[in-house]
């Protein structure tokens, strides 16, 4: 049985394929990084209001992932 889709056609859905694991592969590194800070935040931040304790967990959370994608490659200046 002869393949009727072309190599470009194979290799795009090769290549959309990647970028969808590489979507899951962020989101669950994220989320694995914001269970870890909310695990090691929450008994030292106690009197913080869960808005301001979410906001915190956030923005430490993109800082951390933002650490990761910068390490290898050139430092910017922020």
């Amino acid at each position: 049985m002869p393949i009727s889709k072309s190599r470009n056609q194979i290799r795009a859905v090769g290549v959309e394929g990647s970028r969808d694991s590489s979507r899951e592969s962020l989101a669950n590194r994220e989320e694995s990084v914001k269970q870890d800070l909310t695990r090691r935040l929450k008994y030292v931040c106690a009197n913080f209001s869960s808005g301001d304790f979410e906001t915190l967990v956030t923005d430490m959370t993109r800082e951390q992932l933002r650490g990761e994608r910068v390490c290898g490659s050139r430092l910017r200046p922020c």
